[in-house]
């Protein structure tokens, strides 16, 4: 459809992969403008420990066990989190230990692979979902509590080596992945326990298309009420692209209909959703934070 508005013939597949493109940069576009209801989600991290490692020989695998050579091996887990293309140095692993302190060689049971072990630490930095656009809140739904959002400064200020080991109490953002371009929180501290949930929502935008969603129904993605003005969109770049500015002006316009139609739906669904938050997580003035071990009357 936004093919035949451009007047291109649907059927070449040049056009077809470059109009792909445009409404690709069109559905991002349009996640952006706005808090939209129908792009509320939800992630899980799982924590894990890191183990990095040089020299490796082979593959380690996700899931596979690893051990190191100690007299008597101790065991994980490799979780999914691993990337041998991305970071094959940083193994990420549950363990049935909340100390494991790996030391000497790494040996992946199923793969053969074996490293050096350089460190072995809880881990403090985890990648969110590829579709993340905006996170918005987490809560540690292993241990039933809420977790606040803080920043570099107040993690600093705590601990300035950022090596400290308990239950996670805060988020704190960290830019992306340079590898994959995934948002990057770190924990503090450095959750003990590996394999427990910490959940967090967020706002999405829709991930890019390609040749094999071209016989897709748009539901699944947007709802039908901005499905046109995604084609409105999508034709209007390509044919700026092709320098026809009266008729990507006419798209345009219809563009801005159905969106400014579509902001007033969002602007009432679900009643008012603007709610003042409270910042109670992280208050001003004195504070009295244990750090580590435990408090008895």
């Amino acid at each position: 459809m936004a093919l035949k508005r451009v007047g291109l013939d649907e059927t070449n597949t040049t056009f077809v992969n470059q109009m792909r493109l445009y409404l690709n940069m069109a559905a991002k576009e349009l996640g952006a403008l706005a808090d939209w209801w129908w792009l509320y989600k939800q992630g899980t991290v799982t924590t894990t420990r890191t183990v990095t490692v040089s020299g490796v020989s082979g593959t380690f695998q996700v899931g596979e066990t690893i051990r190191d050579n100690a007299s008597t091996p101790r065991t994980g887990i490799i979780a999914a989190s691993y990337s041998a293309a991305n970071a094959p140095t940083l193994i990420y692993y549950h363990t049935p230990s909340t100390t494991v302190d790996y030391a000497g060689t790494l040996t992946g049971a199923t793969s053969g692979a074996t490293a050096t072990i350089v460190t072995d630490l809880s881990t403090r930095q985890y990648q969110l979902a590829s579709d993340v656009l905006q996170p918005y809140s987490w809560r540690d739904e292993t241990n039933n509590r809420p977790l606040t959002i803080a920043s570099w400064d107040e993690m600093d200020q705590v601990d300035a080596d950022q090596n400290e080991n308990g239950d996670v109490r805060w988020i704190v953002p960290e830019g992306i992945d340079s590898n994959t371009g995934y948002h990057v929180v770190a924990v503090f501290p450095r959750h003990a326990t590996t394999n427990e949930t910490l959940r967090y929502r967020y706002y999405g935008y829709v991930p890019d298309w390609t040749s094999s969603n071209d016989n897709t129904s748009l539901d699944g993605w947007l709802p039908q009420l901005l499905q046109p003005a995604l084609i409105y969109e999508a034709a209007a770049l390509y044919q700026l692209e092709k320098g026809d500015e009266d008729g990507a002006e006419k798209n345009r316009q219809q563009y801005d209909r159905l969106v400014d139609r579509a902001l007033r739906v969002n602007g009432k669904m679900y009643g008012n959703r603007h709610r003042a938050r409270s910042n109670a997580g992280v208050p001003d003035g004195f504070r009295f934070l244990v750090q580590e071990g435990s408090l008895t009357a």
